[in-house]
């Protein structure tokens, strides 16, 4: 990597083989089956699903899954930043 390759350490590829699938899974299992059916409706984006409670319960029940299953100490990489951390942020901030 030509800029900042900290944040995705070619050299370790155990490393990289779980930031590639914390992206993946952030993607396809949070964005698509929870985001986008509670945030975008509060931005106006698109319209409430017909049970909006479900829909959040389910958007929370994604978040804690992958903040368990990929959050190794403080950030995705442990305590080192990475691009899966850059992935997933601003979509816990909007």
């Amino acid at each position: 990597m030509k800029y900042k390759p900290e944040y995705y350490p070619v050299g370790d590829p155990v490393a990289c083989g779980k930031i590639d699938f914390a992206i993946d899974s952030f993607t396809t299992e949070v964005y698509e089956k929870g985001h986008y059916h509670t945030v975008y409706v509060v931005l106006g984006f698109t319209s409430a699903p017909a049970d909006q409670k479900a829909a959040n319960d389910k958007y929370s029940e994604l978040l804690d899954a992958w903040l368990k299953h990929f959050l190794q100490g403080k950030f995705v990489n442990g305590d080192k930043l990475s691009i899966a951390d850059f992935k997933a942020v601003p979509f816990l901030i909007a």
